[in-house]
């Protein structure tokens, strides 16, 4: 790991939005190289990290035991040091209004995230979670992840919604 290089982000850059947080922070576990972003979604109605942005940086500390400055709601600067990416089963509580709360790690995610923590669950090689619909993002990345690691993802339908779940390949 190198734990002295710091990338620098401009969360305002492209569309401005999360996916810029998503993928610094899955990068940032991945390469072990600290991370600052500053302009978190500054051209938004709402600037800076959501609910559902908070929970994804919560996410990478849990899954690479890193730590966090300035993960909270509204921040438009965040300071993320990752360090060791271990497996094991992660449940979060995203607690926005369009997300359930977790139960037996079955997560209820919205629509943007989904395809998102398909790479974590990927390096973690497990997890889980449910979703209304699956988007063509979802499946893109599903079948990109499998390419590069040892993993499927099972989807079944559950009456009106589908559960994804990573597992080992076999």
């Amino acid at each position: 790991m190198n734990d002295t290089e710091t990338i620098f982000i401009d969360g305002s850059i492209g569309e401005g939005g999360g996916q810029i947080l998503r993928t610094s922070l899955a990068l940032s576990c991945i390469t072990g190289k600290r991370l600052h972003i500053e302009n978190i979604r500054s051209y938004r109605h709402n600037p800076g990290l959501a609910k559902q942005h908070v929970c994804c940086v919560r996410a990478a500390c849990q899954i690479c035991d890193g730590k966090s400055k300035g993960a909270k709601q509204g921040s438009k600067v965040l300071d993320f040091q990752p360090d060791t990416v271990h497996g094991g089963r992660y449940c979060l509580d995203i607690g926005s209004a369009g997300s359930v709360s977790l139960v037996n790690c079955g997560a209820a995610v919205d629509y943007f995230l989904a395809d998102q923590l398909l790479i974590y669950m990927a390096i973690l090689n497990s997890g889980c979670y449910t979703i209304d619909k699956i988007s063509k993002h979802t499946k893109t990345n599903i079948e990109v992840i499998k390419k590069f690691l040892p993993v499927d993802f099972v989807i079944e339908q559950q009456g009106n919604l589908f559960r994804i779940t990573c597992q080992p390949a076999q």
